[in-house]
Parts: C-alpha cells; structure tokens; sequence
C-alpha cells in the first residue's frame, strides 16, 4: 500500500511540474463625491458585460473603499449607486493579468431630485461559492442579528445541527473541525455547541463551508472545516463595533459584544468579547422498552430549567518587523458555566404489570474553562516565496458533579425508598501543536506548498461515582481515572496549475503518523496504536463559459475517537440503562469525490462519500449477563452517503430577494446487531428559504423556513421538523447602526424526535426533546471609528481542538 501512495504522490508532483497556475485577480478601488471627499456605505456591483447580470455585489465602507477578490478574468461593467446621488456605470473593464488590481476612482453626482420612497440596493448574497468553499455572509440577514454563530449554521446549506447529540454534519458527515479566522479551534465535541452559541452574530462577517480541503489541511474530520471569520478590516485608525440584545421564549436569553480594531504604522491589534446567557426550560418524552426475561416498558417524563453562562475574549496582536516579516500572536479563551435542576417521573412495567413509579430531582453544573495562546511568524522570501511558522498551546479543564436523588414508589407493596447517586467527572487535557509552511510561485502558472506539522496530547479523565450499587456491572466501572497521550506527526505537499485561463488544477498529498495510547486504573495499555496513513486530494476547475464553472474534486480523510469516547465515563438514565464511554474505539477512514456547477449565481454540488468503520455516538448495545443496557459511542461497519445540494437565489424585483436551497441525501448504514449484519437505507430532503424584502424609511424584513425529512444517525431514526423565523430591521445613524425585532420559532414547532428500534424490538427507544421555544428579541448594534483589521492566518492548533468534548 505504502508503494502504490508512492508512485502515485510521484506521477502527480511530476505531472503539476509540467505545466502552468493562475492567480486569481481581486479588484479594488475608491467612491467620491464631486469635490473628492469619500462618499460611505454605496452599493457597489460587478456585472457581467454580456447580459448585466450581478456577478459580485457589496457595499464601500465609511472611507468609500470597495474591495471584490477571487474574480476571474473577463468582461465587466461597474455600477454604483446610492440614495441622493446619480447611479454610475462604467464603460466594460477587460480584466485579466494577475494579482490585485486597483481600478479607476468613481465620482458620484448628486441629484438635486428629491427621491421620495424610492430606494436602490444592492443586496449581498448570503451565500457565495469560492473555489473549495461556500461562503455565507451573516451581515445581510436580518433575523440572524442578535442571534449566534450556531443560528447561522442551522440555517446554513447542507448542514445539520443536533443538539442533543451535540454534534454538526455537513453533507450528511458529523466530523466537522472548527476555525476562527483560520485558525483551527480545537473545540471539545460535547462543548462544541455551547462554544459556538457563544459566539454572537453580529461579531461575525462570514461563515466558510469547506466540505473537500486540500492536503494543507489537517486530514482530521470526515466533514471538512467550518471557518469562522470574524469582523474586521485593514485600513488604518480605530474602529469597532458593539452589541445588546434581549429577548424571552420561555424563559430569558441574551448578549453581549464588543470588537475592537486598531492600526497604526506596524502594528495592528483586535480584539472580541461575547456574553451570552439562557435560561429557557427543556422538555423530554421517553418512551423506552427493553426486552429481558419479560419486556420492560419505562416511560419517563423530565422538565429541565438550565442555566447557562458563556464569556469568550479573544485578542490578536500583529508587528511589522520589517517588510518583509510579521509577527504576531493570539490569546483566546473561555469561561462557560451550566447549571441545571430538573424534576423527573417515571415509572417501569414488566409483563404488562406496573410495578415502581419514581420522582428525581437532579442538579447538574458543568463548567468548561480554556485558555489558547499563539505565536507566529510570515517571513517573505523572495517576490516568490514565503514561509510561516505558528506554535500553539491549549489548555481545557471541565468539572461536571451531578446529584440524583429518587424517590422510589412500590406500586404493589406501597413500599417507598430513596436513594442518592452522585457523579463526578474532572477533565483537564493539554494540546501543544506546532506547524510550518512554505509558498513559492515560480510563475503566474505555477504555484506549490509544503509543511510539516506535529501535535501533541495529553488528557486525563477522572470519574467518580457514589450511588447504592456495591460494585460493578459485569466490568462497567462507576469510578476511574483515564489517561490518554496522542502525538500525530504530518507532512504535505500541494501545487496548483493553470493549463490555460479556462482550466486549472490543483492536487496534494498528506501523510499523518499517530501514536496514542490510553490507560486506566486498573491497566496501563488498554489502548496503544501506531499507524500511519496518506491522504491525496485533487481538484480540476474548468471554466465552462464567463457564466458558467464546473469544479471536480476527491479528499481522502480520517475520523479519529474522540477523547471523551474513549475514557470511562458513566451515567444512568434509569435502573436499566446507562450511557458510557468506549476504549475499544477504532479511527474511521473516508473517501469523498464531489462536482460543484454555477450558472451565474445559482450552485448545483452533488457528493458522494464511503466510510469505513464510521463512529457513531449514543448507540445501543446489551450487558452480557445483566438486565442493563449501554448507551455508548460504536464503529459501525460503514456509510454510504449521497448528497445533492441546489442553491438558487432569485431576484423577484429590486426590493424583493429570495435564497432558496434545496439538499438530498442518501444514506446507507450496516452495523452489527446480535452478531448479524445489519443495513438500513434512507433518503432525506432539507428545505431553506429566506425572503428579504427592502422596504420604505430604513426598513428591511426577511422571513425564513425550512423543513427536514426523517434521516439516520447511525442505527438511529431523526425524524422530520420544520420552523419559520421572521424579522425587522431598522437602520440607524447613516448606516452605522440598526435595531431589529426578530421571532425565531414562530409557530413553535422545531422540535427533535430520535427512535431507535422499533415496537417489539429488544430495545426501543423514542425521545422526544423540546430544548427551544418561540422567542422575541430586541437587538441594537452600532459601529463605531474607521475601518481596520488584523492578518488573515491560520495556525498550528487546526484540528485537535474539534476532538476535546465538553
């Protein structure tokens, strides 16, 4: 096998060096009036020459500058407009060449007309296709304002969040890494939902989709990257922007933030800070029925009243050395705190007869605490070439002590008895990631990449458990402590060719070494694994037309445990079931080709992926010689996905826009039940609109609906849900402000219902969770000073931090 990686790594780097790369080109320029001051906020388009249709659309910031980067050569007209002045329309720009290019001032006229109620805008599509990625801009959406990071992907094409499960898919795939600006987050997955709702919208500019990353990428996540842009731009002078927002659907949300830019001579410095809060009630359904001797049947009924507190801070620091090198560095962290009490009833059956019912009163506090520090280093070279270097350290820490106490009523005794359980759960893990780059383009056609990377893991877990149980259930331990090391070591290596300026290609390969070791209490090498694998990738863009692109693209990727799956843990639902972790975990490997049309603005991506050994969490298996059952996280034999996304977005007329978008997919499990080989089919559709309508005296509306069919999470059923959001803006001081009023959940009906099994079978298992309400809120944003900006990079730290849970 290592061989056949060879020669193929070496016919691929020998075939990119024969032939040619082209740069893609980013236009610029300056909007005045006719005295030669900046004219702010205008609407800027860039349309095709040959029909006038919109290509790329923004707006200028406060000093009049515009910017539109990756656009392709051609034939183009500029228009701008803005209320109180004539539009303008440039003659046709013949772009082509390479790299930035700044273009012609553009003076505007004022009318002496008084323009009355009409109103000229150029919307922004929320949703942009560029090279391997989709881009969603949150800025042009209304109710997303006062929302989070996580409101966003919920809303975003071809994604799935489940809260429950604590988890993000794209294309059907849950092993999705986390990136700021960049730089990869390391997030734990059972924090990864909580980390990303406390990061407000309004700090947000742009949400990046990459569902088929290059070779630079790390292979960690069958998913891809999800890249978080936040805020900020690169002219000089202070700047920023602040938030409040507030809002009730059963129970109280809200937050909180801040940014802050500021650029003088060499240095630049950013900074963000969000608060966020939630008090909103939770209802869960249960239906369970497991089969032993007889069949037992447990219906539980729970209201849960959490409490959840979430600050994250983050500040990056860039200096010119010279001209030719930049340093900097990045200091992030966050301080999340969940309190939870809840009231629980339920009682048991055995053959038919009811025998207990019971009362829990449980109180729950989780608290997560990370600290990441950054250095790095961009040295150019030559004109040509350049290298980076970035060192990270990240420290998570998570106290989690839960009590149980049960009131337990005899039905046919009228005996009643009480009972106490009390867990806890102490994790600190510590990541050192280091990584370097290096970039040459030796001609406008041809460009490479290379790096080696290393990261490194330590993780130690600590449960403790003190409940009536004298000792353990056939090897299930209440109390251990569990210690992980992982060391991954990688090297890549990518070009990027340009055949001719229609077609070009770009290929990679990576090679990632792990060592990991797990041991416990009782054993130092429960787990102990060195392996090594390769992973390519390649893409072909063609350019069909100034119109139309098709893109063809293959990844290879890994999906190692996650560590919490891995390290003990227990936690009873019920006397009869029991959630824990699983050292038996094996990595799961995914291969994933991928076609992506446009036709103007409109997307058509159609995906394919098979995974072996795919890990999937809150699966179901027996205790041999115990009426229990686990819940825990099991490599399925492997999935087939099939995916095909349609985004279309349509102009219904100047004051009305729609994004509509449409997904479908196919899914296909086998997994082993009672030693036989199971498989499932499902096919699934996701549903997407938002409607903006532009209306008179700084008013904007926009409501949004989706819908999503039943799919498969593993040997499990998530059956359909739909919900529609509605919202109000107002803009405010010239364009520097604005105040909405939102209704998410407007009918109330998003809620989750997972089964597994069916009626009969030795386990069955319906949950039915509300974990949100209708809610209203008010937001007031307002930005502040001049336009500046921080580096774009990413760093070492890219795809351990998805792997921590908490």
């Amino acid at each position: 096998m290592y061989t056949t990686y060879k020669t193929v790594a070496v016919v691929i780097l020998v075939f990119v060096y024969a032939s040619p790369l082209h740069a893609q080109i980013t236009l610029s320029g300056r909007v005045q009036d006719d005295s030669g001051s900046p004219v702010s906020f205008v609407n800027v388009q860039l349309l095709v020459a040959a029909d006038s249709s919109l290509y790329k659309g923004g707006v200028a910031d406060e000093e009049g500058h515009y910017l539109f980067d990756a656009v392709r050569p051609g034939n183009y007209l500029l228009y701008v407009s803005l209320i109180g002045y004539h539009h303008h329309i440039s003659e046709v720009l013949d772009i082509a060449g390479v790299g930035s290019q700044q273009l012609e001032s553009v003076t505007l006229v004022q009318d002496a007309v008084e323009m009355g109620e009409i109103r000229v805008e150029a919307r922004r599509e929320l949703y942009e296709l560029k090279g391997d990625r989709m881009v969603i801009h949150v800025g042009t959406s209304v109710t997303l304002s006062g929302g989070t990071a996580l409101d966003v992907l919920e809303r975003s094409p071809g994604v799935l969040v489940n809260e429950q499960a604590g988890t993000i898919s794209m294309s059907g795939k849950d092993g999705v890494n986390i990136m700021i600006n960049g730089k990869q987050s390391y997030i734990p997955t059972d924090g990864l939902l909580a980390f990303l709702s406390g990061i407000s919208a309004e700090n947000v500019e742009q949400i990046e989709l990459i569902t088929s990353p290059s070779a630079e990428f790390d292979a960690e996540g069958n998913a891809g990257f999800i890249n978080i842009v936040l805020k900020r731009s690169g002219n000089a002078g202070l700047n920023g922007s602040l938030s409040v927002s507030g809002g009730y659907g059963g129970g109280e949300v809200g937050s909180g933030s801040f940014a802050i830019n500021y650029r003088k001579n060499r240095l630049v410095i950013s900074g963000n800070y969000s608060l966020s809060w939630t008090g909103q009630s939770q209802y869960f359904d249960i239906q369970r029925s497991l089969q032993f001797e007889d069949l037992v049947e447990i219906p539980v009924q729970s209201r849960r009243d959490p409490v959840a507190y979430r600050h994250d801070l983050r500040v990056g620091l860039d200096y010119e050395l010279s001209e030719k090198t930049t340093a900097g560095a990045v200091v992030a962290g966050f301080f999340n705190k969940f309190k939870m009490t809840a009231v629980t009833e339920a009682s048991v059956s055995t053959g038919g007869t009811l025998e207990f019912v019971s009362r829990s009163d449980v109180d729950m506090f989780n608290r997560w605490q990370h600290f990441m520090g950054n250095v790095n280093l961009q040295h150019k070279l030559t004109d040509a070439s350049s290298f980076d270097v970035d060192v990270d350290y990240l420290y998570y820490h998570n106290k989690m002590p839960t009590d149980n106490f049960t009131v337990i009523t005899d039905v046919i005794s009228g005996d009643v008895s009480e009972n106490e359980i009390g867990s806890r759960k102490l994790t600190p893990l510590s990541i050192i990631a280091a990584k370097a780059d290096y970039h040459v383009q030796p001609s406008e056609q041809l460009g490479f990449d290379a790096g080696v990377k290393g990261a490194f893991s330590r993780f130690t877990n600590e449960t403790t458990f003190a409940s009536p149980f004298e000792s353990d259930l056939n090897g299930v331990s209440f109390g251990r402590e569990s210690r992980l090391r992982e060391d991954v070591l990688a090297a890549y290596a990518t070009s990027k060719v340009q055949f001719s300026a229609a077609t070009a290609l770009d290929v990679g390969l990576r090679y990632e070494l792990t060592d990991s070791n797990l041991g416990v209490d009782e054993e130092e090498n429960v787990v102990d694994r060195r392996f090594g694998e390769f992973f390519p990738s390649a893409s072909i863009q063609q350019q069909l037309s100034e119109l139309a692109r098709v893109n063809v693209s293959f990844s290879r990727r890994i999906t190692r445990p996650k560590f919490n799956d891995l390290a003990s843990f227990t936690r009873f639902d019920d006397p009869y079931s029991l959630w824990t972790g699983n050292v038996a975990l094996q990595p799961a490997i995914t291969n994933a080709v991928k076609l992506d049309f446009t036709y103007r603005s409109m997307l058509t991506s159609l995906q394919y992926a098979w995974e072996d050994s795919s890990i999937v969490r809150f699966q179901t298996r027996r205790l041999p010689g115990q009426n229990v059952y686990l819940l825990l996280p099991l490599n399925m034999n492997g999935t087939r996905t099939a995916t095909a996304l349609f985004a279309v977005p349509v102009e219904v007329a100047g004051w009305w826009n729609t994004q509509n978008d449409i997904m479908t997919m196919w899914q296909e499990v086998e997994w082993l039940r009672n030693e036989s080989s199971v498989t499932e089919r499902l096919t699934s559709v996701r549903i997407n609109t938002t409607q903006n309508f532009s209306l008179p005296g700084d008013f904007d509306f926009e409501a949004t609906f989706f819908y999503q069919s039943a799919m498969l999470m593993g040997a499990t059923h998530v059956e359909s849900m739909w919900g529609v959001s509605l919202g109000l803006q107002k803009t405010l001081h010239g364009g520097k402000g604005q105040l909405i009023f939102a209704v998410d959940d407007l009918f109330d009906s998003v809620e989750s219902l997972w089964v597994t099994g069916a009626p009969g079978d030795p386990f069955y298992n319906k949950w039915a969770i509300d974990l949100g309400h209708r809610t209203f809120r008010v937001t007031y944003s307002r930005r502040f000073g001049e336009n500046s900006g921080a580096r774009k990079r990413a760093t070492a730290s890219e795809s351990e931090r998805g792997r921590v849970q908490q």
